[in-house]
């Protein structure tokens, strides 16, 4: 009926839109032209259809293409700016937020860079990388950078701008995508910081320290890789181990550990040689950690050396010494399985040198190991009497050191009141001859000595043979042990390599308390002279004052002589100066209260525009005399008083 009536008022329709449908029941859009014509006098409707299906489908496809497009563009998490030339056309919600704009005409029709810091943090004018970033985006290439932009307010903030050219209407545009990244930069620079500082404890590690990538190339060497191995920094970085460091022949060895820890293996530590650039070879102690992604795919490697060349050293002199200690047992064993009394007597020189070490390592007094091991000797081998005589072998003198052992149920005499007096010093003396020696003697006695007391010992005594004991620090005899027989059968050769080994544990325990000794003696110095300073501020202070109080006083007395005042400020000055001058002796004095821990702090009140005043008034002839002017300007709000 709209149909018939449009056509009965304007005879015609034109594009008029309407659905039909067809067989299959599907609507199909349609637009219709018709008009009314004249045929053969009867009036004639003549009309066109023309379907529309597929031009409506793209019409609704477009409309929903712009109703996501606009959806996309306002909703989008990022700034959104189309640039035309050098201005924005376009921008997003987004953008208005990200610039602290309220309206989008804030930013329409102005260009990047008044949104932009003067300055690029690498010192380029923003006006000229952005010139050659939009020109270079504008002839296809997309261009992705690091970019300072600043808000509406002045505020600072880092972005990611991503830059691609689009086409609109056969005008090419420049789409920016602004993507905030000031909390992303916090991030690295925080991490940056962190690196640094762990940078700089790396380099203050006392332990060599190095880190090698996946291809175990170095990558970080500190300051003790290059005092442990000699090649510099400069050197090493960007070489493999094997290069410089790694021993050709441990090299198959090595490659196990490095495939161990490339899989991801955390306990592939190793002790192995090294080489130093100056050709010596050193034992070090490796610890080994592979660097991880997050994803458990190794990167590197994290290496820690110790140089413990003198600790194996000493480790396999201490096996040595077990060894050879193991081997003496084993063959006086073997020789002593023929009897048992002697394979009785072996395990109690066994057991003594056991218990004697021990006695050597516990003890804090050396006297007292001394005077064991002389007691247990003696008692062991039916020996009368021991003693220890100290040498010095720079000046050439012997000296008893009063470290005796004496059986008085076999000797006739007090040996110690005839060895006390005695000086050791005949060149057919025990004593001389061990000492040129350097090793355990044994020496059978025979008249004459030079010394009437050997005599003595020889021919009242009885005494049949000595066997003397050196007592050795770093190859340098410090003292022997003399053990006097009565009966020569008491001695046999299975007491020399025992007895050697002993007076090394004693020349350890010797050395151990001339140490001590030393560091107690320098301790003793460095306080003394600490106190020797103390009492010299306290003195000094008290001499410095007594003519201080006179001043004072005769300025007091001046005073109330002097007149004008010009020479009062004058006379002023010098009582303040004089004041200053005895509050710093009383600080002196202070100082050696505060090294004694008597120190006592007196809280007072002072006026603190009187305080200034008196430090102007101390200088004010000096500055005055070089044409200066000094002028002291207090706060309103700072208080009349102050404790």
């Amino acid at each position: 009926e709209k149909l018939l009536a449009t056509l009965r008022k304007e005879n015609s329709l034109n594009n008029y839109r309407i659905d039909f449908r067809i067989r299959s029941g599907e609507l199909l859009n349609c637009s219709l032209y018709s008009e009314i014509s004249d045929l053969g006098g009867s009036p004639v409707l003549i009309t066109t259809v023309l379907d529309l299906s597929e031009q409506t489908k793209a019409e609704n496809a477009l409309r929903e293409s712009e109703i996501l497009y606009k959806s996309l563009f306002n909703n989008a998490t990022d700034s959104i700016l189309l640039i035309d030339g050098d201005s924005i056309v376009r921008c997003n919600k987004r953008a208005l937020e990200f610039f602290g704009c309220n309206s989008e005409s804030e930013i329409i029709g102005k260009s990047p860079v008044d949104f932009s810091a003067e300055l690029q943090p690498g010192g380029e004018s923003s006006r000229n990388m952005a010139k050659n970033k939009l020109c270079s985006a504008l002839t296809g290439e997309p261009q992705s950078f690091d970019w300072l932009h600043i808000r509406k307010n002045g505020e600072e903030f880092y972005a990611e701008i991503n830059l691609s050219v689009m086409e609109l209407n056969s005008t090419k545009y420049v789409l920016a995508l602004v993507r905030d990244i000031s909390q992303r930069k916090k991030i690295q620079n925080e991490l940056i910081e962190l690196q640094e500082y762990l940078q700089l404890q790396i380099e203050r590690m006392p332990i060599a320290l190095m880190v090698m990538d996946e291809e175990f190339k170095i990558r970080s060497w500190n300051p003790s890789s290059e005092r442990m191995f000699g090649f510099p920094k400069s050197y090493a970085i960007g070489k493999h181990p094997y290069e410089f460091i790694v021993p050709e022949d441990i090299q198959i060895d090595t490659n196990e550990i490095i495939d161990r820890l490339m899989k991801g293996d955390e306990t592939a530590n190793t002790v192995n040689k090294n080489l130093t650039r100056d050709g010596r070879i050193i034992t070090c102690k490796w610890s080994n950690t592979p660097l991880k992604k997050a994803d458990g795919t190794v990167v590197g490697t994290l290496s820690m050396a110790e140089d413990i060349t003198e600790q194996k050293r000493a480790e396999e002199e201490l096996k040595t010494y077990q060894n050879y200690l193991e081997e003496l047992v084993r063959e006086r064993t073997l020789e002593l399985e023929v009897t048992a009394e002697n394979l009785d007597e072996r395990e109690k020189l066994v057991s003594l040198l056991s218990e004697i070490t021990s006695a050597s390592n516990l003890s804090e007094n050396p006297d007292e190991a001394i005077s064991f091991t002389i007691q247990k000797i003696s008692e062991f081998a039916g020996w009368p009497f021991g003693h220890m005589v100290y040498i010095n072998e720079e000046n050439n003198t012997r000296k008893t050191s009063g470290i005796w052992f004496a059986d008085n149920n076999v000797l006739n005499k007090d040996i110690k009141t005839i060895l006390s007096g005695c000086r050791f010093e005949s060149d057919n003396c025990p004593v001389n001859i061990a000492l040129k020696s350097r090793k355990p003697v044994f020496v059978k006695h025979s008249n004459p000595y030079e010394c009437d007391l050997m005599n003595i010992l020889v021919e009242e005594e009885n005494v049949e043979a000595s066997f003397v004991i050196p007592v050795k620090v770093d190859k340098r005899v410090i003292a022997v042990i003399q053990f006097l027989l009565t009966d020569i059968n008491t001695y046999t050769d299975k007491y020399y390599d025992i007895v050697e080994q002993i007076s090394i544990q004693l020349g350890m325990a010797i050395e151990r308390k001339r140490i001590r000794d030393e560091l107690l003696l320098e301790k003793d110095r460095a306080e003394e002279a600490n106190r020797s300073k103390s009492r010299f501020l306290a003195n000094m202070s008290h001499e410095i004052r007594t003519p201080m109080n006179s001043i004072l006083g005769f300025t007091d007395i001046l005073s109330a002589k002097i007149e004008g005042e010009q020479n009062r400020k004058y006379l002023e000055s010098i009582r303040t100066s004089g004041n200053s001058l005895l509050k710093l002796i009383n600080d002196i004095l202070d100082l050696s209260k505060v090294e004694a821990g008597k120190l006592k702090l007196d809280m007072v009140e002072i006026n603190t525009r009187m305080f200034f005043r008196e430090i102007l008034d101390l200088f004010e002839q000096k500055i005055s005399d070089k044409g200066l002017e000094l002028k002291v300007k207090l706060d309103k709000s700072l208080p009349d008083g102050i404790i």
